[in-house]
Parts: structure tokens; C-alpha cells; sequence
């Protein structure tokens, strides 16, 4: 990295170097044709803002060319992204801290669709490690970051400190970049605090989009990565769909009732698979009319 420069993480380099490590984007020819690849910086932190809020509701399409400033705003660290994202609202982050320390597998899941949706991994070009060696090597040259700081990137929800972070050469991508999103949008400090670094590795060319020209993380040491599995929501079955268990005695019992009572008989058992299940929390009997008359009428 170049010297004498403070470099410091927080929203908006975190937020630049991970734009680093997108998917790859739609050619001219693609955009002049109208097609959208759904890449775009505003697309990339508002999905980043859902995994703050959960719930948090996009913007309208007439406010998109506000998004797209606050969206420039927010990663040249001059501001926590406006009233139209999350990252400077106290309660939203509130809560957002509370998940990770509370409920960090809905979370890590979160991020885990997420980083399907936007970020390139496990290809040749290795955007994942490069990204992960980037974002370590930033918090190895912040000096406001302590040593005992603690960083939620294990896969388990647990943390480690700075100095065990910098010691480290194996990490799980998702819960990595989990919790280094985490330590980012909680500091308290301005936004601006991010200008500087930002300005070497994006330098202003007039009018034209300012590009990443960075190096940061070229040189630390290798770094192996592992990658959870996305969970997929479980929905409750309809009672018709539960899952009958049944074996051969009771079969053979069955038969038996057959034979003795022509008509079906007016209670069945269904014992239904798991505990607690997504039907019901628990089942003895279900009551059922075969079909037939009531009372023999």
C-alpha cells in the first residue's frame, strides 16, 4: 500500500473493494440493447441493505437517479448512503447487531444469497480470495482498530480478535465477509473517514467514472477459503401431504378391522414424522369421515 496514507475501514471501502469481486457485467452491446444484468452498484448495496433489513423496501423507480447519487456518495465516503438505505440509521443497525450476535445463522444465510447472487467465487481469477486478502490487509494497515477488536467471522456465529484475524490463512467466505460487513457499518466515525484510501485507489479523471486502480491486497500472504451451503426457507406442508409411518403389524391390523367391520372405521391414527412438526406441534388422533352416512342415516 502506499505510505503515509490513512487507510481505514469502513462502509464505503468496504463497499469499493467488494465491487471488486462482482459477478462479471453485461457487455456495451448488451446495455445498448436494453438487457440488464442487475449488477449495477445501486442493485449490489441495496441488496446489501437487505441484509441489514430484512423487510427493507426498494426505492420507487422515479427515485432511482437519487439512489444512483447516494449510491456514488456512499462509496466515495462522503456520506452513510442518505435516508434511503440503512447505514447511518441507529435503529436499523441496532437490530442488525443483534442478529449477528443473537441469530447469526439467518444472517450468515443472508449473505450466503447474497454473495450467490452478486459475487464471483471459486473460478480461476479467484475474485473471492483476492477480495478476502484485500479487506485483511485494509484492517492490517487501520490503526484505529485495535488489537483485541473483535470480528464475527467464524462460521459458528463466534469471533476472533484483530490480531488472530491477521494471523490467520483459512477462512469461510460467506462468514468472513459477514463480519467484516458487520465491523464496517457499525463504527461511529464519519463517513469520511474512508475518503482518503478511496481517493488512491479510485483517482478522479474529470467527468469520467472513477475506476479502481488499486493494489491493496496484491502482496499478503496466500489464503485458503471454504463456503457454506444456502439453506433454503422449509414451508409447512398441508395436512394431506403429511408423511403416514407405517409398519407391518399395524398393516396387518388394519386387515383385520377390515374384515370384522365392513365400514371404515370413524377414527384413524397418523403418527407424522419429526418433532414439532410444521403441521401440527404435536398429533394423537385425527378425526375423519370415510364417507357414508352420519348414524347410519
Amino acid at each position: 500500500m502506499t505510505k503515509n496514507v490513512k487507510f481505514r475501514l469502513c462502509g464505503g471501502t468496504f463497499f469499493t473493494l467488494l465491487l471488486e469481486a462482482r459477478k462479471p457485467r453485461f457487455g456495451v452491446r448488451e446495455h445498448y440493447m436494453g438487457a440488464s444484468d442487475g449488477l449495477s452498484e445501486p442493485n449490489v448495496l441495496m441488496a446489501l441493505a437487505s441484509v441489514i433489513v430484512q423487510d427493507y423496501q426498494k426505492p420507487s423507480q422515479s427515485m432511482m437517479n437519487t439512489i444512483k447519487g447516494n449510491t456514488s456518495d456512499y462509496k466515495q465516503c462522503k456520506n452513510k448512503g442518505g435516508t434511503y438505505f440503512p447505514f447511518g440509521d441507529i435503529n436499523a443497525l441496532r437490530m442488525f447487531d443483534l442478529k449477528i450476535k443473537q441469530n447469526y445463522g439467518t444472517a450468515l444465510n443472508e449473505i450466503a444469497i447474497f454473495c450467490e447472487k452478486f459475487i464471483q467465487v471459486q473460478d480461476s481469477i479467484k475474485k473471492d480470495e483476492k477480495l478476502v486478502k484485500a479487506l485483511v490487509e485494509l484492517i492490517s494497515e487501520d490503526e484505529t482498530i485495535p488489537d483485541e477488536q473483535k470480528f464475527y467471522v467464524e462460521e459458528d456465529g463466534s469471533y476472533i480478535s484483530k490480531k488472530q484475524l491477521l494471523e490467520r490463512c483459512y477462512f469461510c467466505f460467506q462468514s468472513f465477509l459477514l463480519g467484516i460487513f458487520h465491523y464496517s457499518i457499525m463504527r461511529q466515525e464519519a463517513a469520511n473517514i474512508g475518503r482518503e484510501p478511496y481517493d488512491i485507489w479510485c483517482p478522479p479523471k474529470g467527468r469520467a467514472p472513477r475506476v479502481y486502480e488499486g493494489n491493496v491486497g496484491e502482496s499478503w500472504q496466500d489464503i485458503s477459503l471454504t463456503y457454506v451451503t444456502i439453506v433454503e426457507p422449509v414451508e409447512a406442508k398441508n395436512v394431506e401431504e403429511a408423511e403416514v409411518v407405517s409398519n407391518e403389524e399395524d398393516i396387518n391390523k388394519k386387515e383385520q378391522v377390515k374384515e370384522n367391520n365392513p365400514r371404515p372405521a370413524q377414527q384413524m391414527v397418523i403418527n407424522i414424522t419429526g418433532n414439532n412438526n410444521n403441521v401440527y406441534g404435536h398429533v394423537d388422533t385425527v378425526n375423519n369421515v370415510f364417507g357414508g352416512k352420519k348414524n347410519d342415516k
